[in-house]
């Protein structure tokens, strides 16, 4: 694109020119990291069903399963409650929460790395010094993580279909929403620290941070019901009840929460890194 051709394009235009292009260089460098995160998550979620199935293989075993776990609040902190007795249910509740963790990890390294550790390599000045519009940066980090996020979400409904196509679809986009709302935050703490190890390790307490409040929740009611667990994105995974009668507008939470996040972002006089 020429100087002439970028300057007379909408401000809003401008501001998001070479969204593309760096989205592209955005996913080449994470050829390693996206599918290494991916893989890791969906294979841990996609071998709990036959792991349970060896464990617990008749309908008997699983209730009763059930029925402990119900009296167990130690338990129920740790992995959450378990609120079917289904393979589809167990794998669920058996993963849900570390998957949901580890996809909220993936996603607030993404974009760090492609914004705070860009500054302070250089490389963001000098990408800042063409034809780039000002947010352009952080909007090809944000869908680089929902890349990412968009194929565990279908790997996952993929593979856990066997056990339900509705809970499967309802997991996957459960564990894909978790990771966007965390990118999205990382994307607001980005701004406002002057460091990526800042930004990673405040990102990264307010996960868990989330983890604490879904563990005492978890642990004080056996079906998700407490507000502390409301609180937090982990608990709206729960809470989605993926092969336990769906709640799909729970999913309405994790898109609510990055769009209001993605909104301050846009809005903001720091959503320009370099600015």
């Amino acid at each position: 694109m020429s100087a002439a051709a970028f300057a007379v394009r909408p401000a809003s235009a401008r501001q998001l020119a070479g969204t593309g292009v760096l989205l592209r260089f955005a996913l080449r460098r994470d050829r390693v990291l996206i599918p290494v995160w991916v893989g890791v998550n969906t294979l841990m979620v996609l071998s709990m069903p036959n792991t349970l199935k060896s464990l617990y293989g008749t309908a008997a075993e699983r209730a009763d399963l059930v029925s402990r776990l119900a009296a167990n609040s130690s338990l129920r902190a740790m992995v959450g409650p378990v609120l079917g007795d289904s393979l589809g249910a167990l794998t669920a509740w058996r993963a849900g929460v570390y998957a949901g963790a580890l996809a909220a990890v993936a996603g607030l390294l993404v974009v760090v790395r492609h914004t705070r550790d860009e500054e302070e390599s250089g490389r963001q000045e000098m990408v800042a010094s063409g034809m780039v519009g000002r947010r352009a940066s952080l909007t090809a980090a944000l869908l680089a993580a929902a890349v990412a996020n968009g194929t565990l979400a279908l790997l996952v409904a993929a593979g856990l279909a066997g056990q339900g196509a509705t809970g499967a679809v309802a997991f996957g986009l459960g564990l894909a929403g978790v990771g966007m709302v965390f990118a999205t935050l990382a994307a607001i703490v980005a701004q406002l620290t002057e460091s990526a190890r800042l930004a990673r390790g405040l990102t990264a307490a307010v996960l868990g941070a989330a983890f604490v409040l879904r563990a005492a929740g978890d642990a004080a009611r056996d079906d998700g019901s407490s507000p502390l667990t409301w609180v937090s994105p982990l608990g709206w995974l729960t809470n989605l009840r993926a092969y336990a009668g769906e709640r799909w507008w729970v999913l309405g939470l994790f898109a609510g929460a990055a769009l209001a996040q993605g909104r301050w972002r846009t809005c903001s006089p720091a959503a320009g890194i370099s600015a």
